[in-house]
């Protein structure tokens, strides 16, 4: 079952230049429309406060709190992320409506192990949902982006399988840090 849900977050394909991971855009978007929602409540109310009560602290902080979770929703929305592997190289780049705006690269070899890290929570309801990314690591403790939005951890260890498996890695063994954060140990084959 997470097997599954985690091939529905991310999209892999084969090229002649070597494999891609593809994190799509639009896959938040259920949780950022009703954010988007809620910032334009705030930044409507905010406005009401300033234009017509003359309110203009109490106004402005309405407008200001809505507007930064506007523009953190619609970069959920319209943020991609593409992770390839071409010729032991490991790529990770970040792009905002199609337009490149991080990149990191790491040699496969120098990968050591894979670490889920929780990014986001979310409530709905009574329900709580943590969201994870998927690091790699280094020997020096430098890190890549290698997958994110996986909800639950029983997904982000389905992730961590699929990464390692698509990217070409062996899991050595697994532990699980005293915070709490798990790692698969890995090597390149």
């Amino acid at each position: 079952m997470d097997d599954q849900s985690v091939g529905e977050i991310l999209n892999i394909r084969n090229s002649g230049m070597g494999k891609q991971m593809i994190y799509p855009m639009w896959r938040h978007f259920s949780a950022a429309f009703g954010g988007v929602m809620v910032a334009s409540i705030f930044v409507a109310a905010g406005w009401l406060l300033v234009v017509h009560e003359g309110e203009k602290l109490f106004g402005g902080v309405f407008g200001f709190v809505g507007t930064f979770i506007g523009l953190f929703c619609l970069y959920l929305m319209l943020n991609s992320l593409e992770v390839s592997k071409q010729a032991g190289s490991i790529t990770s780049v970040r792009r905002l409506l199609g337009i490149p705006v991080s990149q990191q690269q790491m040699h496969q070899n120098s990968l050591v192990r894979l670490k889920k890290k929780s990014t986001m929570r979310s409530q709905s309801g009574g329900k709580h949902t943590v969201f994870y990314s998927i690091l790699g690591l280094d020997r020096q403790g430098n890190e890549i982006l290698l997958g994110e939005g996986f909800r639950g951890e029983n997904e982000a260890r389905a992730a961590m399988r699929m990464i390692s498996t698509e990217l070409g890695l062996h899991v050595a063994r697994r532990r699980s840090l005293s915070q709490g954060a798990e790692n698969l140990t890995v090597s390149a084959i």
